[in-house]
C-alpha cells in the first residue's frame, strides 16, 4: 500500500473514533439515588444512572466479590462511604478494566448470591441487584458456572430517538465486543460497523421523517437474537444490519445487500452467513433450540410474506447503490441463511457495505463523505420503500 493511502486510512480511522466517542453516550452515576442496604439476610445495591446502559453481573471467588461491568460509565460521582454501614460489604472499588469498559467491584464478606438485578427507567434508571445469604458450596459453584454473566439486555428497554410517530429504523452494528469481525490493515470489523451506524443514524434523524434505534451503540456484544428482540419489542419497521466483508484470495469489491434464505445464492453467500452466525458461538451465547421453533408451518407463512418485503427493500437498495460505486465495481444481491435476518413479522435487510481487503473499498468505508453518500442512498431507498409498502 502507498505511504500517502496509509497516511489516508490513519487519519480517516482518527476521524472516525472521535465521531464514535462524541456520539456514544456516556451515562453518569447519581449520587443521591445510589444506595446500599442490608436487612441481614438480604443485600440490596441501588446504582442511579443518568441513563441506561448494557450491563453484565457476575460473582467470583477467592476471594469473594461481585462484579458488574458497563460499556461507558461515569463513577466519579459514586459515594465513597457506601459500605461503611453494610458488614456485608468489605469495600466498594471501580475503574477502566479494559477500553471503552468500566468494572464495579463489590467485595463480599461472605457467600452472598445474585437473587436478582433489574435496570428500570424513570427520571433516572436504576440498576437493583439483590444478594442473597448463601452457603460456600453454592457460592463456588455460581462463581464457577459464572451463573449471571451475560450482558442483561432482556431487561434493558431500547432507546428510540425520533418524533413518535414517524417510521422506525433499527439500525444494528455487525459485531462488538468479544467478537471483533474481520480486520484489515489494522482496521477492526466492530469498530467501522459502528462508526457507519452513529452516521446513519444521524442522517436519518436529520431528514425528521424517520425515527431510529440502533441494536448498540459501544463497544459490546450483543447477541444475535437480542439484536432481533430489542428492534421488535420497540415495533420497528425495518432492520438493517451493517457489516464489511473480506476476502483471503483475490481482490472481490463493492457491495453487497442480503435477504434471509435458507438456500444460500451461491457458494460465496453461504461462506458470509457461516462467517456472521459464529458470533454467538465467539462469545458463548449460542442458543439450543432456535432452528425447531422457527420450523413450524405458521411462522414459514408469516416468514415468506415478510421476506418478500425485504426482498423489495433489498432489490431498490441493491440498484440505488450503483450510483456511488466507482465505475466496473457493481452491487450485489444475494441471499444466505443469516440467523440475524430471522424475524418473521420484521422485514430485514444485512448490508456488506464494501470489501476490507480492497484498498479503494476499505478507504471509502472509512471516509465521512463515502458515508455520507451512501446515508443517502439508504434513506432514498427507505423513502421509496415505504411508499411502495403502504
Amino acid at each position: 500500500m502507498k505511504m500517502k493511502s496509509i497516511c489516508t486510512i490513519i487519519w480517516l480511522v482518527f476521524v472516525a473514533t472521535t465521531v464514535v466517542a462524541q456520539e456514544t453516550a456516556v451515562s453518569d452515576i447519581i449520587a443521591e439515588n445510589t444506595t446500599l442496604s442490608s436487612d441481614g439476610y438480604e443485600v440490596t445495591l441501588t446504582l442511579a444512572l443518568s441513563n441506561q446502559v448494557p450491563y453484565r453481573v457476575f460473582t467470583l471467588d477467592s476471594p469473594r466479590r461481585l462484579l458488574i461491568d458497563f460499556p461507558q460509565v461515569d463513577f466519579s460521582a459514586m459515594p465513597v462511604d457506601l459500605a461503611a454501614a453494610v458488614p456485608e460489604v468489605e469495600n466498594l472499588r471501580w475503574g477502566v478494566y479494559e477500553l471503552g469498559k468500566m468494572r464495579l467491584v463489590v467485595d463480599l464478606s461472605g457467600p452472598y448470591v445474585i437473587k436478582f438485578a433489574e435496570m428500570t427507567q424513570n427520571n433516572t434508571a436504576l440498576l437493583s441487584i439483590t444478594l442473597a445469604r448463601s452457603d460456600a458450596v453454592t457460592f463456588r459453584h455460581n462463581a464457577e458456572a459464572h451463573l449471571g454473566n451475560l450482558l442483561d439486555f432482556n431487561r434493558l428497554e431500547p432507546v428510540v430517538a425520533g418524533a413518535v410517530g414517524l417510521p422506525l429504523i433499527a439500525i444494528d452494528a455487525g459485531h462488538g465486543g468479544d467478537d471483533a469481525g474481520a480486520i484489515r490493515d489494522n482496521v477492526i470489523e466492530k469498530k467501522l460497523t459502528l462508526v457507519a451506524a452513529f452516521s446513519l443514524r444521524h442522517a436519518l434523524l436529520e431528514t425528521g421523517r424517520y425515527r431510529v434505534l440502533m441494536t448498540r451503540q459501544a463497544d459490546i456484544f450483543v447477541p444475535l437474537v437480542e439484536r432481533t428482540r430489542l428492534a421488535r419489542a420497540s415495533h420497528a419497521d425495518i432492520f438493517l444490519s451493517l457489516h464489511a466483508n473480506t476476502v483471503t484470495r483475490g481482490n472481490a469489491s463493492g457491495t453487497s445487500v442480503f435477504t434471509q434464505s435458507t438456500e444460500a445464492s451461491d457458494d460465496e453467500a453461504a461462506t458470509r452467513a457461516a462467517f456472521e452466525n459464529r458470533s454467538d458461538i465467539i462469545a458463548g451465547a449460542a442458543l439450543q433450540g432456535e432452528d425447531d421453533q422457527i420450523a413450524t408451518v405458521l411462522l414459514a407463512m408469516a416468514q415468506r410474506e415478510t421476506n418478500s418485503r425485504s426482498t423489495l427493500f433489498a432489490d431498490i437498495l441493491a440498484a440505488r447503490l450503483l450510483t456511488i460505486l466507482e465505475q466496473g465495481v457493481r452491487s450485489r444481491r444475494k441471499s444466505a441463511d443469516f440467523r440475524v435476518l430471522r424475524a418473521v413479522d420484521m422485514p430485514s435487510v444485512l448490508i456488506e457495505m464494501g470489501f476490507m481487503s480492497n484498498e479503494q473499498d476499505l478507504a471509502n468505508m472509512l471516509s465521512f463523505d463515502w458515508r455520507q453518500s451512501a446515508n443517502q442512498v439508504i434513506i432514498d431507498s427507505l423513502d421509496e420503500w415505504f411508499i411502495l409498502t403502504k
